[in-house]
């Protein structure tokens, strides 16, 4: 016996019910048996990437190039700020490029660090930055807990500053 869509039995009862625990489950984060079951799971998230400007490239520079002149090159992505950018395949470029032109290109691209560099750089920027954000908030907290002494100079009667000649 089949069912058809829009009958009502105990079955299709529990289904609604458990579609409507999850969806308020969701919704609203409430205890309902599936949200209890989902909180026994811990749920890893992979950290968001992080992105290093290697190079700025200005008018009239190429990108892309240097996986084709040196070896073990990283993965990069181009990020454009609204400047207009032109792309060509490398096949394409190869192939019609004269020799000349690519003796130039190749004097003018240098090989990016490595992965490993790139990570290490981004570790050492990382440590600097912590490091001078905790002087800075000792320092501003020093200042604000214990102010200098101020040079106050004592006035006579008369109008002189004592201990002033």
């Amino acid at each position: 016996m089949s069912k058809a869509k829009g009958s009502s039995t105990g079955d299709d009862t529990e289904t609604l019910e458990s579609r409507k625990n999850t969806t308020l489950s969701a919704i609203f984060g409430q205890n309902t048996p599936l949200a209890e079951e989902e909180n026994k799971k811990p749920v890893k998230v992979p950290p968001p990437p992080m992105y290093v400007n290697v190079h700025t490239l200005t008018k009239g520079m190429v990108f892309g190039l240097s996986d084709l002149f040196f070896d073990n090159q990283p993965s990069m992505a181009l990020v454009s700020n609204g400047a207009e950018c032109v792309s060509i395949s490398k096949k394409l470029f190869m192939e019609h490029a004269s020799h000349a032109f690519v003796t130039r290109i190749r004097e003018d691209i240098y090989p990016y660090p490595s992965e490993e560099e790139l990570q290490q750089s981004m570790e050492n920027q990382m440590v600097w930055d912590f490091h001078r954000r905790q002087v800075v908030t000792h320092v501003v907290q020093d200042i604000k807990c214990d102010p200098p002494p101020r040079n106050e100079s004592h006035v006579t009667s008369r109008g002189s500053a004592l201990g002033l000649i």
